[in-house]
């Protein structure tokens, strides 16, 4: 009779202890359960965010590309909390593998989403095409990981599947470059107009006739290029000896001290750095020449003007 009863109490224990045990694991199940769910948010938000580099300029400077940074980086963050809980969750023995999948899918998405962040804040980097190749390679593998994680109430297939992201970070590069090259071509077009301008004030200054004070050695300078007299002096008859502008480069102007400087080559090969101060003074080849009255077409010499 008593060993009946103590067998029986036994047995009774045996039920309470293996109820509890189950209820324990019922418990530990739920309760990861719950942090996968939110892990999965997590993940789906991260992708979701990180798909938006689809509609980005490709300006790295823009508002634009500025939060999108900014909301990259909080989902980053929320991504590690994430995992970082994951790595100490009790999973009880159905997702104690799995767990560590998911755990290592989540790693594998937040390396994608730093990649993301090196592309878009500097797409000039010479590692950007290395860079966008290894998130195409890592997104066909997490994209592989969703798909094996079974886990209730979640959808991993969904939330780790980041589409062609390379390919949207290969278009945001390629929008980069056109708008720099356009931002160049502008910039050149601007230079060269800006030349062009400086090169007809130049060579408005320098029209003119030009002597070597107390010499006879005189020329003039008009729209179409550099004229030399046949003989200086009283008396001289035409036709001059003409040399056309063949370039003028490397104009500058000084406005403090009102003087003009470039490289002018003439038709006949000759390149002459001249230098013109204020509106009197010309350097030509190591020499200083002043402003005359007349013209190129005078059959008189020129005084020099006072």
């Amino acid at each position: 009779m008593n060993t009946t009863k103590i067998l029986a109490g036994v047995a009774v224990m045996l039920l309470l202890i293996a109820a509890g045990f189950f209820g324990y694991t019922q418990y530990e199940q739920h309760s990861y359960v719950k942090q996968a769910v939110y892990a999965e948010e997590v993940a789906s938000d991260a992708r979701d965010v990180a798909l938006e580099c689809k509609g980005l300029s490709g300006n790295p400077d823009s508002d634009a590309v500025k939060d999108f940074l900014a909301r990259l980086d909080s989902v980053q963050d929320n991504l590690k909390q994430a995992t970082d809980h994951l790595k100490t969750a009790r999973t009880g023995s159905k997702y104690r593998t799995t767990n560590a999948d998911l755990v290592e899918a989540l790693i594998l998405e937040e390396n994608i989403l730093e990649d993301v962040q090196r592309v878009v804040k500097d797409p000039s980097d010479k590692d950007t095409a290395a860079t966008i190749a290894r998130v195409k390679q890592n997104v066909e593998e997490l994209k592989d990981r969703g798909a094996k994680l079974s886990i209730e109430k979640t959808d991993f297939v969904r939330a780790l599947d980041l589409q062609n992201l390379d390919e949207m970070l290969n278009s945001y590069v390629k929008k980069y470059r056109a708008a720099v090259g356009a931002t160049k071509a502008a910039a050149a077009k601007a230079a060269n107009a800006q030349n062009q301008a400086m090169a007809a004030n130049f060579k408005a200054r320098l029209m003119g006739r030009w002597c070597q004070y107390g010499t006879d050695n005189d020329f003039s300078c008009d729209t179409v290029g550099i004229i030399y007299p046949n003989e200086p002096g009283p008396g001289y008859q035409k036709p001059f000896k003409r040399y056309p502008y063949r370039s003028i480069q490397n104009v500058t102007y000084d406005a403090v001290q009102d003087t003009y400087t470039a490289d002018v080559t003439f038709s006949n090969g000759k390149t002459n750095h001249i230098v013109i101060r204020g509106n009197t003074t010309l350097e030509k080849g190591g020499v200083t020449y002043q402003r005359m009255s007349g013209n190129a077409d005078s059959s008189t010499h020129a005084v020099v003007d006072q």
